[in-house]
Parts: structure tokens; C-alpha cells; sequence
């Protein structure tokens, strides 16, 4: 199998355990709510053009994205006090909230999963992952 190959391959097994009903189910959000939540939680408050920038998404669905959240309480718009033309979003306690217990789920379900395999294939998949991880900060840079 070429390198190519090996990439749709991994490609592949990587939707196959991120698309299962399971996770789906835990989440209970849109995916680019789930986008902007994260975003918010590593990057603070910031404005709809930044967000639309981070999580690679139209102004028109981020806008759709931001009403939806702010109707179940997880995020808040403020006028920025430094220019009020300009809108700043950030998260709720709510939202900070349900984004720690989705994560917490996550993580239970990945141990559940990690926990039917052989220690060595669990090994060899953190190292494995943690080097591709290394190559594309090194490639970010």
C-alpha cells in the first residue's frame, strides 16, 4: 500500500469512528456549533467575522450558528465597549458547562472503546497519533 493509499485508509477509519451514533448522540449540537463552542473554549471571547475565520464557515450560517446558540443559552453577544458597531461573543456558563460535559463523554466513550483493545495497539495508536500531531505543528510553522 502506497503512502497515498494509506492515507485514504486512515482517512477513512477516522470517519468511520467519528460518524458513529454513538458520539453523535453524546454531542447533541450541530457541527458547527460544536465548532463555535470549541473555538470559544481555546480562544475566549472574540467577534462573528474572527469565528467565521476559525471554524471556516459563511458569515450567513455563522450568523444562524450564534442566533442558535444564543436561544439555548450557551453563548452571549455584548456590544464591545471599545466600539459598539463591533459584536463580541462568548461562552455562557451554560455553554462552558455542556462543552466540559461533552467532552467528558467523549472521553468516556473513547476509554470504553480504548479499553476492548490490546495495551500494545493502544501504545502504538497515542504514539502514532501524538507523532502525526508533532508533523503538522512542525508543518503549521
Amino acid at each position: 500500500m502506497n503512502s497515498k493509499e494509506q492515507a485514504q485508509t486512515l482517512f477513512n477509519n477516522i470517519n468511520r469512528i467519528f460518524n458513529r451514533p454513538a458520539p453523535k448522540k453524546l454531542i447533541s449540537l450541530s457541527r458547527g456549533e460544536l465548532c463555535v463552542l470549541a473555538a470559544l473554549v481555546s480562544h475566549g471571547s472574540m467577534t462573528p467575522s474572527e469565528l467565521v475565520v476559525i471554524t471556516d464557515t459563511s458569515s450567513a450560517h455563522m450568523a444562524k450558528i450564534l442566533r442558535n446558540l444564543s436561544s439555548k443559552g450557551e453563548i452571549l453577544r455584548e456590544s464591545d465597549p471599545e466600539d459598539g458597531r463591533r459584536v463580541i461573543v462568548s461562552l455562557t456558563d451554560k455553554g462552558r458547562s455542556h462543552v466540559r460535559k461533552i467532552y467528558e463523554s467523549i472521553i468516556d466513550h473513547v476509554s470504553a472503546v480504548l479499553g476492548q483493545l490490546d495495551q500494545q495497539d493502544v501504545d502504538a495508536l497515542i504514539r502514532a497519533t501524538g507523532n502525526i500531531a508533532a508533523l503538522q505543528e512542525v508543518s503549521d510553522d
